[in-house]
């Protein structure tokens, strides 16, 4: 993209952030190395697009520096969204885990014994798993993920570390809620299948 058109359309969005924000005054940016790697993290996070259009904004109006984003491809696919971020050219797209997950079939639960073996019931482990794919759990559970070390049987799959990793609060809270579930008369959770995502291009892309 050439300058003229970069300073075109941050014209533009500069119009559109007005409209929320009727002055921004950065501080210390004069910090900002005028050449060479940097990198900006922006938190806390709350307004996904404005907060990259301000920081555009700002960053280029102080050091002539165009900043580049890593940006959940699934905004890429957004038809307004996407066609916008894509004119500015400046993104780098990023696949998350979260967005590509999809239900699995049956219900889970723990093995009473092993917080790292997982037990299914009618359930299609082998076909719907492979190693380093993650599980995740229902909102009741706090969401908890766990990453898949071994596929045993379309029943049994092992994990490679428990749900909440080393602290265990997340086994913790799936046992009580399983037992509270089982007084219930009911057996296990239903589950999403997180797949495992290749970022080498994404690392490429920040590379270059």
């Amino acid at each position: 993209m050439s300058t003229a058109t970069y300073e075109t359309a941050l014209m533009i969005w500069r119009i559109i952030t007005r409209i929320f924000f009727r002055e921004v005054r950065p501080r210390g940016a004069f910090n900002i190395p005028r050449d060479g790697p940097v990198i900006f993290a922006i938190a806390p996070h709350h307004n996904q697009f404005l907060d990259g259009l301000l920081l555009s904004q700002e960053v280029y109006r102080e050091t002539r520096r165009r900043v580049q984003f890593l940006t959940a491809a699934k905004s890429l696919q957004r038809k307004a969204v996407g066609f916008l971020i894509r004119q500015m050219d400046n993104c780098i797209p990023v696949v998350r885990a979260m967005d590509e997950a999809k239900p699995g079939t049956g219900l889970v639960y723990l093995s009473p014994d092993d917080p790292c073996l997982l037990l299914g019931e009618r359930t299609r482990f082998k076909s719907e798993f492979s190693p380093r794919t993650q599980i995740m759990l229902p909102k009741s559970v706090d969401s908890v993920v766990a990453e898949v070390l071994e596929v045993i049987s379309d029943t049994k799959l092992r994990l490679k570390r428990e749900f909440g990793s080393e602290t265990g609060r997340g086994t913790a809270r799936v046992r009580e809620k399983l037992a509270e579930m089982e007084a219930e008369g009911k057996t296990g959770f239903p589950f999403r299948i997180l797949p495992f995502i290749d970022q080498q291009e994404m690392y490429r892309g920040v590379y270059q």
